[in-house]
């Protein structure tokens, strides 16, 4: 009989796991780095490969981020201490570090002028914070139609900093807007029209990041375009 597992001990496991996979891959990522560095001597078809092959590495590091995410959900990990931080250098960064996927899609990523002008400071775990934005982001590159434009903007006022990713693609189905950012939530919404699922249980991953960092990852019904919400409070 296979023996029983608690969700601890399942937690610590998911845990050893992201860990074990992460050292493969950042080898993996490091030598077809260092191909592409090469690329001038390459074909465009050899060069393509590079490029997909560094995009895949991507995306497994995505799948592992929401591996350890799990693991701390079940092993209930706290700790994730919040300290101040400026706003547009995180989106600056979360916007950079998606771009190459984009690129993938044919999709556009734009983020507007407030988002590097502006001075706002918030408080928040960075780290969790960059993961719950990306993974925002990611969701909206994934189901943005090709030629169309992601686009991350901000709104601020005195109380909090939200910065909005909205794209052309279809709106999150009004049945899941809040179970879609579940777990239950993510099983359903791969099979279902406008369940907006993306690799690596996105929405669910952007929202328990989200929590962790103290701050909020939401969907904003009233709006245009598909569009998400990541709400971070001022550093006062």
């Amino acid at each position: 009989m296979a023996e029983p597992l608690t969700s601890d001990v399942l937690g610590e496991l998911l845990g050893l796991l992201a860990h074990d996979l992460r050292n493969p891959l950042s080898a993996l990522h490091s030598n077809v780095g260092y191909l592409g560095s090469l690329s001038d001597s390459y074909d465009e078809d050899a060069k393509e490969a590079i490029a997909d092959a560094l995009l895949s590495c991507d995306g497994l590091r995505t799948v592992i981020d929401s591996v350890e995410i799990l693991s701390h959900v079940l092993t209930g990990t706290t700790g994730f201490d919040r300290a101040g931080f400026g706003l547009g250098a995180l989106i600056q960064e979360a916007a950079s570090g998606t771009r190459p996927l984009a690129k993938s899609h044919e999709v556009e990523l734009e983020t507007s002028e407030s988002c590097s002008t502006t001075n706002a400071r918030v408080v928040a775990h960075r780290d969790m914070s960059y993961r719950a934005l990306t993974g925002l982001i990611r969701n909206s590159i994934q189901h943005a139609p090709p030629g169309s434009i992601v686009q991350v903007s901000l709104e601020e006022d005195p109380q909090a900093c939200r910065v909005l990713v909205s794209d052309d693609g279809t709106p999150l189905n009004q049945q899941i807007i809040e179970t879609a950012f579940t777990a239950v939530g993510q099983i359903t919404s791969k099979s279902l029209r406008g369940g907006r699922y993306s690799r690596g249980l996105g929405l669910y991953c952007a929202k328990v990041c989200a929590e962790l960092a103290g701050t909020d990852a939401s969907f904003r019904a009233d709006a245009p375009t598909n569009t998400f919400v990541f709400s971070a409070p001022r550093d006062r």
